[in-house]
């Protein structure tokens, strides 16, 4: 019997601008502006897999909400990548999980399919190693690349974090070479992008995400090593140049955004990390607290490298802990991945009791920051939430999902105050929509 989440992972069925959504519920009146999520569309080119769920096209998916009416929107990112590939009917480069078809197509591929930018009342599409694709907001066509007005001199990461307190957003970049070091940006609300700083990294480490202070930014570097020559010039898959190396430290780099942009090492018990919820300075200059998801070694890249392709192993647990001063406290005992915080509770998807055991998250959750333990959402009968949880407003959460019963996707209303109201009011396609990574959430004026 297949599983019922499966079909999730079949490619989009068609793109396209805004359309009406089937609405079921009452959409509360408050919520005026548009839901944006990237994430892998396409999972192989001329009937050849790409290898990993992290080398599919990039898609856009947007849900726009004004005056109790929904509309939709779904569009491939037109990368100059994809555009080879299509043309060819091959795959044309070397991936996070498939390798060279030949020694002369050893350029990685860099799809655009992680995450969403609104900045400057644009949007951008972002990847993990591309720069950033500017998209028509109301068609969602790719207007193409952007350098952000000369601020990149590297390749822009995919998860920017604002900071209110300094009415402005941050990301960073990785230079790679014989060393690699790293690109601190500042995204001033009114003004141009600049760089800040640039930072020598201590050793070829594998870095995902990050989280911003109002002082400082800070960077988790597990011990994923990378070999330079394979990085750099080997024909093999990329995630195999990486190899977890047990016996070292993951590193904790901490930048100040201010001048002189003062670099800090420390050092913790091995642990990997994919995603940073917040960090937090913590009263009196006591340091950081940062609140992530930890596992205890990379084994979790198999189960997101087969996701798409077939049976996958067991899900490893992820666990929301808190890192203070070198120690780790958990923080529920739940199994979640992409956090958001949201006021005094951390969002995330998370594994039920019931789950499936290689299935993907199949609920949500709201962790009290403060230890008061958490509250779940069941989204119904073989219903998945799809990418991040997205806090808006005062109290409510907004999740994609797929119905594998109906085989659609939609976006889903809940009340974060009130986990017994279930979903408050659903919009949904007429198709499915491949599980999505991150986004944002953009007003309406």
């Amino acid at each position: 019997m297949t599983a019922p989440w499966r079909r999730a992972f079949e490619p989009l069925p068609r793109e396209h601008g805004f359309e009406p959504l089937a609405v079921e519920g009452t959409l509360p009146a408050d919520l005026r502006g548009t839901l944006y999520r990237v994430g892998p569309g396409s999972f192989a080119v001329g009937g050849e897999p790409f290898g990993h769920w992290f080398d599919g096209d990039g898609v856009v998916t947007a849900v726009r909400l004004r005056n109790g009416v929904a509309e939709g929107a779904c569009r491939f990112v037109d990368s100059r990548e994809r555009a080879v590939e299509q043309r060819l009917g091959q795959r044309a480069f070397r991936g996070f999980g498939a390798p060279a078809r030949h020694p002369a197509a050893a350029r990685v591929k860099q799809p655009v399919n992680v995450g969403a930018m609104w900045w400057g009342g644009g949007l951008y599409a972002l990847g993990e190693g591309a720069k950033p694709h500017v998209m028509e907001q109301d068609t969602l066509r790719t207007a193409g690349e952007s350098d952000l007005g000369g601020a990149l001199h590297s390749a822009f990461a995919a998860h920017p974090h604002r900071v209110e307190a300094r009415r402005a957003s941050y990301n960073f970049g990785v230079r790679h070479g014989r060393t690699l070091s790293l690109d601190v940006i500042e995204l001033p609300d009114a003004g141009p992008a600049r760089l800040l700083c640039t930072v020598p990294m201590r050793s070829p480490r594998y870095l995902h995400d990050f989280a911003v202070t109002e002082r400082r930014a800070v960077f988790i570097l597990p011990p994923l090593v990378a070999d330079v020559d394979q990085l750099l010039g080997g024909t093999g898959p990329v995630a195999t140049a990486y190899q977890w190396k047990p016996d070292l430290a993951t590193e904790l780099l901490t930048v100040e955004l201010d001048p002189p942009h003062r670099a800090t090492w420390a050092e913790v018990d091995p642990f990997f990390a994919w995603h940073l919820a917040a960090a937090t300075e913590l009263d009196g200059g006591r340091g950081l607290a940062v609140e992530l998801v930890r596992y205890p070694d990379f084994a979790s890249n198999a189960w997101y490298a087969a996701l798409p392709f077939g049976e996958p192993p067991r899900a490893p647990p992820g666990e929301l802990v808190r890192l203070t001063a070198g120690a780790l406290e958990p923080l529920a005992d739940v199994s979640c991945e992409l956090p958001v915080a949201a006021g005094e509770s951390i969002l995330a998807v998370a594994h039920s009791a019931n789950a499936l055991p290689g299935a993907p998250h199949d609920a949500l959750v709201a962790v009290d920051r403060r230890g008061r333990g958490a509250r779940w959402w069941s989204l119904g009968p073989d219903r998945f939430p799809s990418g991040e949880p997205g806090a808006v407003g005062a109290h409510h959460m907004l999740s994609l999902a797929y119905d594998a019963r109906a085989h659609r996707s939609g976006l889903l209303v809940m009340d974060r105050r009130d986990p017994d109201a279930g979903v408050v009011a659903a919009a949904w396609f007429d198709h499915h929509l491949p599980p999505p990574f991150h986004g944002v959430w953009a007003p309406l004026d």
